[in-house]
C-alpha cells in the first residue's frame, strides 16, 4: 500500500563488518522482549555563532572521544577512527555531531559496564548527531538505569548505530530520550540486538515528536521493545523480532504507545510478542504493518481511536484485532490463522468494520464483534506463507477488494486488501555490481571497492527490503572475508551504493584470485552476487 510519511527520510550509509561473514538470515517470525534505548528530546534552541564550525579528529588531535568533545563549541564535529574506545562519553549540553569515519561495525564505544555510555545531556537543538558507533557494555552491576544512551530535554538524531551485549541482570532501558521541553528527535537506520534489561524496555521515548525508523531489533531480553509516553510522530518500517522476556517467554509487546498522539505506526513488522502494537493514543493511526505469531496483533485500549488499516495478521494466539474502551476505523485488513479473529468489549462503541478478511479462525468475532455486512472470508492465497511471505498472489480474491476511503493511494480500481499492495516487483528480483581498484596488489595492501545493490521492485510496490552484503577473497585454498554490512535499506525501485576499503591479509599466497560480492534480502530468497578477478603478487 503506498503511503506518504511525515517523517525525515535522509539517505544513510550502511555500517561496514570487519570481522567475519556473520549473515543475520532470513527474517525469522518469533519476538520477545527488552528495554534498551530511551531518548528525550528537545530544549531551547541555540544559535548559531557565527566562527567556523570545527572538525575534532579522534585519535589524530585527541586521544579520547570525550576530549574532542570537551574541546567542542556549539556545532562543531567530532569525528573518530576505526578502533575500540574504552570510555563512556557525555556531550554536555552541547549541540555537536559525534560520528564515526568509517561506520559502526569497525568503531566501537566499549563502556566496560560502569554505566551510561553515552550520555547526550540536556537543552540541545535538533543539530544534534550521534552516528555510526558500536555501543556496548553499557549499565552497571546492581545498578537499575538506562545503559547505552539517554538524552533529557535534547533534540537529537540517533541513527546508522548497533547497540549490542549492553545491560546486566538488574538493568534498566537501554537507551531513553525524553523530557518536558522536547520538539524532534530521530532514531533511524540503527541495529538493536543482544542487550538485557530486566523487566524493562529497550527504546523508550518521550517527546513532542519523535521519528523511530528502519531501525532492526532482535535477540533481546527485555518486556517492551519500543514504548512510548505522551509522543506524536512516526514508527515506520522496523523490524522486531525473536526478542524474549526475563523469563524466556514472549515480550509484553513489540510497539507500546501510552497517551499523547498523533501517532502513526506503519509499515512495520512485528513477530513474537505478546502484544504486535498497543495503543492508548488519539488519534492513532495503525497500517500496513505485518504482525506475525504474536497473542494479540493490534490492540486500541483506555481511550485510543482512529484507524486500523490495511495490516495482516497471522496467527495470533489469543486475538488478532482487539478494541477496548475505544473507537477505531478497521477496514481492510487481513487476519488469519488466530484464535479470535476481531473482539471488542460490550460497552466498546463507534467501532467501523469495512472489507477486513478473516479466514481459517477459531472464532471470526467475539464479544461485540459483528460482520456489518462488507466483510470477506476467503483464503487470500498468500505467496509463500510456509516462508512467511504474506503477500497476495495475483489472483488472490482480496485483489482490489479493499474500500476506497480516499486517504491513501493504491493501484487499481480499488486497493487490495492487507498491509501490501499489488503489483510487488517486475519480477521480484535484485542485481549487484562490484568494482575494485587496484586489480593488482602484494600482501597487506588495501583495495577500494564500489558496491552497487538494485532493487527491481517498483517504486509504490511495498516497505524498505533490507539485506546483508559480503565481499570475499577466494582462490589458492583461501576463503577470506574482506568485508560485510549488515541490514542494507534497498528502497523498491531504487538502487544503493556502498563504498570502501579492505585490507588484504598477509601473508597469503600468490596468484589468481576472485574477489566476490553477494546480498542476500532478510525477508526472502531473493539473492545477487558479482565476482573480479584480482591478482596478489609478492
Amino acid at each position: 500500500m503506498r503511503r506518504s510519511l511525515p517523517c525525515r527520510r535522509e539517505p544513510q550509509e550502511s555500517v561496514m563488518i570487519e570481522s567475519g561473514s556473520r549473515k543475520l538470515g532470513r527474517f525469522i517470525f518469533c519476538l520477545t522482549g527488552l528495554s534498551v534505548l530511551m531518548l528525550f528530546a528537545a530544549g531551547p534552541t541555540l544559535a548559531l555563532d557565527q566562527r567556523p564550525h570545527a572538525d575534532n579528529l579522534v585519535p589524530e588531535e585527541y586521544a579520547t572521544i570525550q576530549e574532542a568533545i570537551d574541546a567542542s563549541t556549539p556545532h562543531d564535529t567530532v569525528t573518530v577512527a576505526p578502533g575500540t574506545y574504552f570510555e563512556r562519553i557525555a556531550y554536555g549540553g552541547k549541540s555537536i555531531v559525534v560520528r564515526s569515519e568509517q561506520g559502526a561495525e569497525v568503531t566501537v564505544i566499549d563502556g566496560q559496564y560502569e554505566g551510561l555510555v553515552v550520555d547526550l545531556g540536556e537543552g540541545t537543538d535538533s543539530t544534534t548527531v550521534f552516528e555510526g558507533f558500536t555501543v556496548t557494555h553499557g549499565g552497571a552491576e546492581g545498578e537499575r538505569s538506562v545503559t547505552a544512551l539517554f538524552g533529557t530535554d535534547c533534540s537529537a538524531a540517533v541513527r546508522n548505530n548497533i547497540f549490542t551485549n549492553n545491560g546486566l541482570e538488574l538493568s534498566g532501558s537501554l537507551a531513553g530520550m525524553g523530557g518536558p521541553a522536547v520538539t524532534r528527535c530521530w532514531i533511524e537506520d540503527n541495529i538493536i540486538a543482544r542487550n538485557t534489561t530486566n523487566s524493562s524496555t529497550i527504546l523508550s521515548v518521550a517527546t513532542d515528536h519523535c521519528y523511530i525508523t528502519g531501525n532492526v531489533i532482535h535477540d533481546n531480553t527485555g518486556d517492551d521493545m519500543i514504548r512510548l509516553y505522551m509522543t506524536a510522530g512516526v514508527i515506520s518500517d522496523n523490524l522486531i523480532y525473536r526478542n524474549r522476556d526475563t523469563d524466556g517467554g514472549l515480550p509484553r509487546s513489540g510497539i507500546y504507545a501510552v497517551w499523547g498522539g498523533p501517532l502513526e505506526i506503519v509499515g512495520n513488522w512485528v513477530c513474537g510478542a505478546s502484544n504486535g502494537a498497543v495503543a492508548t493514543v488519539y488519534p492513532c493511526s495503525v497500517r500496513n504493518n505485518l504482525m506475525c505469531h504474536n497473542g494479540v496483533g493490534v490492540y486500541f485500549i483506555g481511550g485510543a481511536a482512529g484507524e486500523i488499516l490495511h495490516n495482516t495478521i497471522v496467527g495470533s494466539s489469543a486475538v488478532g484485532i482487539e478494541i477496548s474502551y475505544s473507537g477505531a476505523l478497521v477496514e481492510s485488513n487481513v487476519v488469519v490463522n488466530s484464535r479470535w479473529g476481531i473482539r471488542w468489549e460490550w460497552y466498546t462503541s463507534a467501532v467501523q468494520l469495512t472489507t477486513n478478511s478473516l479466514w481459517n479462525n477459531e472464532t471470526d468475532y467475539v464479544n461485540a464483534a459483528h460482520d456489518q455486512g462488507t466483510d470477506l472470508h476467503f483464503d487470500p492465497l498468500f505467496v509463500d506463507a510456509a516462508n512467511h511471505d504474506f503477500r497476495l498472489r495475483p489472483d488472490s480474491p482480496l485483489i482490489d477488494s479493499g474500500a476506497d476511503l480516499g486517504a491513501y493511494g493504491f493501484k487499481g480500481p480499488a486497493p487490495d486488501i492487507g498491509a501490501y499492495e499489488l503489483p510487488y516487483a517486475t519480477p521480484a528480483t535484485a542485481a549487484i555490481h562490484l568494482t575494485i581498484d587496484p586489480r593488482r596488489v602484494a600482501p597487506g595492501d588495501t583495495i577500494s571497492y564500489t558496491l552497487t545493490i538494485e532493487d527491481s521492485a517498483l517504486p509504490f510496490a511495498e516497505a524498505v527490503r533490507r539485506g546483508d552484503a559480503w565481499i570475499e577473497l577466494t582462490g589458492q585454498r583461501i576463503h577470506h572475508v574482506l568485508a560485510t554490512r549488515s541490514a542494507i535499506p534497498i528502497r523498491p525501485g531504487a538502487s544503493h551504493v556502498i563504498e570502501g576499503t579492505a585490507a588484504i591479509p598477509d601473508p597469503i599466497p600468490s596468484g589468481p584470485y576472485r574477489v566476490k560480492a553477494r546480498w542476500g534480502s532478510l525477508l526472502d530468497e531473493i539473492e545477487a552476487s558479482d565476482v573480479v578477478d584480482l591478482e596478489i603478487g609478492g
